[in-house]
């Protein structure tokens, strides 16, 4: 719950998201990272409908804090919250 947002967050969205709008729009790296995201969550992405919304809303609207902030630190705090929220419900 503490260790996946720090680490997810800082090689997804610090390095990987930043080095795709390089060469890329913001829906096509949002994409390129959702798709990493759907690789490393298979299970999690495609158990359910509901699994697949959160996890699919959580990484796009993490991307976009990335884009307008850019900063990683709002991005592992929306992690986080999703994390608590899924321990805690």
């Amino acid at each position: 719950m503490l260790i996946a947002p720090f680490t997810e967050e800082i090689l997804l969205r610090g390095y990987f998201y930043k080095a795709f709008r390089e060469s890329y729009t913001v829906p096509v790296s949002v994409g390129c990272v959702l798709g990493m995201v759907v690789l490393t969550h298979y299970s999690a992405m495609f158990s359910s409908l509901l699994g697949f919304v959160a996890l699919s809303s959580l990484n796009i609207i993490a991307s976009l804090l990335r884009e307008r902030y850019e900063s990683i630190w709002n991005c592992i705090l929306c992690h986080f919250a999703y994390n608590c929220v899924l321990v805690f419900v």
